[in-house]
């Protein structure tokens, strides 16, 4: 692959979307993780010597880590307190059209704030997928 096929994580776009409206979740952003996994059925029988397996039910969960913003960022704090649901949206490579995203309703699992006496202020917060899974490799999302 040319390395002009590449992309870094500073474009990476973000929204969550709940009861009290949509927040950007992109600008402060300094990682941003997802996993999606099947359960592994043991389909195994008879004489087999070896396990065999057939994918079971999906899963996911997504971590973002961002800076807090005091004061400015209490719509993001507000919107993504444990607890709350919505619809996870994000879009490695920007928010172009044409560009991959990916869509999720997800619950807010938890939320942990960093505050180090010499460095800036962070929250990591952990999504857990609540429903299906949407990607543009698999459902040609690209809005």
């Amino acid at each position: 692959m040319a390395i002009g096929d590449r992309y870094i994580g500073k474009n990476w776009f973000g929204q969550f979307i709940y009861t009290g409206g949509t927040v950007n979740l992109h600008g402060d952003q300094t990682a941003f993780e997802w996993t999606g996994e099947a359960d592994m059925v043991d389909a195994s029988a008879g004489s087999t010597g070896y396990k065999e397996y057939l994918a079971g039910i999906k899963d996911g969960s997504a971590t973002l880590t961002i800076h807090e913003t005091g004061s400015a960022g209490s719509a993001v704090a507000k919107a993504i307190a444990y607890g709350n649901s919505g619809t996870l949206i994000w879009g490695p490579q920007g928010n172009a059209t044409g560009k991959p995203k990916y869509l999720v309703p997800a619950l807010v699992k938890s939320n942990k704030v960093s505050n180090p006496y010499d460095d800036v202020t962070s929250r990591d917060v952990e999504f857990q997928f609540n429903g299906q899974f949407q990607s543009y490799e698999v459902d040609g999302i690209a809005f």
